[in-house]
């Protein structure tokens, strides 16, 4: 029981109550409020109605009449009536009224108001919480007729209400609490058994997933969320996996080498210029191993969709440039032309390093598989759709075969050709392409044909 008063649902509840409460109270102020100035409304109602039915008695008929009629209204009102007839000499002529009535008092102000033929209205309070509505209003030139009557019923009525609205407002606010907390029970029942999935999840299987109902309402978007969550942590183990065997696999071998030259270097007494050439040797491997764990890495951050990215606005054709001039060399001694098409002023937003991964991979990868006297097209250009930009890297090499094209960017992944050359790589270059691009929101693609080159295709948005 104690659990349920600390839930969710029992501080919605006592929201929704606290709220329901709140509103009630505004609400019936606002009615108490209109209700007050109604019965005021209808009291002045009723004696603009009595004081234009005697303007015209005394009009016809004169004094006389009007006092009749003045005592008959008293008579059939009992309790409730007062009425004075005042001459120009601010005398009462004429007055009748209950008992309760007689110490109302005259306003000078108002007969002098009813005198230049204006009415004005008055309330008296009297004793007991009532009160009395006057009507001062000209009778004749030399008359003014002061008359009032008290809402006592209404006021009765008045008094009375708050207290059976109180009364309903106790038992509609026990029936909102057992609403809400009903509905309240209801509502989190999917979150419950969310929390209760999630928990079997983390202590048995991450393959499993939670329910999505097809409502398209705040529960499922929280359950595709916590999917899509699902999805991107079984992508790290699954990462993290590979990295594992990948370290494991691609490791061992440069480090059995270099436990290889340091051991046959220390069996054998040599001279000190042969200890410095084995420790270069060594210091090569070591930064071969340096560099590869790095590219393990990075891919494996970058298909988990964790690659971590600066981004800030990237001048592209500068940074084709760079990189042109950076490989023309290498491509000049094994003989290779590249060309450049470089549009200018192609801006993009995201990291200007890992960009320049992408086309130092491009590059790389087209030098490596073009025989000498090849060619080789760098280029830059808006995508024809207008959102974006297209890198394109061409040669005319030894291409790839129509099997190994659809695994071309699968992690170390090489084809026949590839695994035939020698120092053909770690097959991670193509793989963290395709990761850094995608990371940026774009996409690669690759057109080839075995033997006579390949063209590479990256397209990237402006935002």
């Amino acid at each position: 029981m104690l659990k349920y008063f600390t839930s969710l649902a029992a501080r919605l509840t006592v929201w929704y109550a606290g709220i329901y409460g709140l509103s009630f109270l505004i609400v019936f102020g606002a009615f108490y409020f209109i209700m007050q100035k109604a019965v005021y409304r209808w009291t002045d109602e009723e004696l603009e109605e009595l004081v234009g039915e005697f303007t015209q008695v005394y009009g016809r008929l004169g004094f006389a009449e009007v006092t009749r009629m003045l005592e008959t209204e008293n008579r059939e009102e009992k309790e409730r009536f007062l009425a004075r007839i005042i001459d120009k000499e601010n005398r009462v002529v004429f007055d009748v009224g209950a008992k309760d009535l007689a110490g109302v008092e005259l306003s000078r102000k108002s007969i002098l108001a009813a005198r230049a033929g204006q009415k004005t209205r008055q309330t008296v309070g009297l004793a007991a919480d009532q009160h009395v509505r006057l009507l001062y209003s000209p009778l004749s030139n030399d008359l003014v007729i002061q008359i009032g009557m008290t809402p006592r019923e209404h006021e009765q009525w008045m008094r009375e209400l708050p207290i059976a609205l109180m009364k309903v407002t106790l038992l509609g606010l026990l029936l909102a609490m057992a609403a809400g907390g009903f509905l309240a029970h209801r509502g989190l029942a999917p979150i419950r058994e969310m929390a209760r999935m999630a928990s079997e999840i983390s202590g048995q299987s991450q393959g499993r997933r939670m329910p999505v109902s097809g409502r398209g309402d705040e529960v499922d978007q929280l359950a595709e969320s916590f999917n899509s969550m699902l999805e991107r942590i079984d992508n790290l183990i699954h990462g993290l996996r590979e990295v594992t065997q990948t370290l494991a696999h691609d490791l061992r071998t440069p480090i059995t080498g270099i436990r290889g030259m340091a051991e046959v270097t220390l069996r054998t007494g040599r001279d000190p210029e042969a200890y410095r050439m084995t420790l270069y040797r060594i210091m090569e491997q070591l930064d071969r191993l340096l560099g590869l764990s790095n590219i393990i890495l990075d891919v494996a951050e970058a298909e988990a969709g964790a690659l971590v990215l600066r981004h800030e606005p990237v001048q592209l054709h500068e940074l084709a440039w760079d990189l042109m001039q950076t490989f023309e060399p290498v491509a000049e001694d094994k003989g290779l032309r590249i060309d450049a098409s470089i549009f200018p002023n192609l801006i993009v937003t995201g990291d200007p390093a890992r960009l320049a991964q992408v086309f130092a991979n491009l590059l790389d990868n087209a030098i490596k598989y073009t025989p000498g006297g090849g060619h080789i097209l760098l280029s830059l250009e808006v995508n024809p759709t207008g959102d974006g930009i297209v890198i394109t890297v061409a040669d005319d090499g030894v291409g790839i075969s129509e099997k190994d094209l659809p695994h071309v960017f699968e992690r170390h992944y090489r084809g026949e050709k590839s695994l035939s050359r020698p120092g053909s790589g770690s097959g991670l270059g193509l793989t963290l392409v395709r990761g850094i691009v995608e990371n940026h929101g774009g996409h690669v693609i690759v057109d080839s044909q075995l033997g006579k080159g390949s063209t590479f295709r990256v397209f990237l948005p402006f935002g």
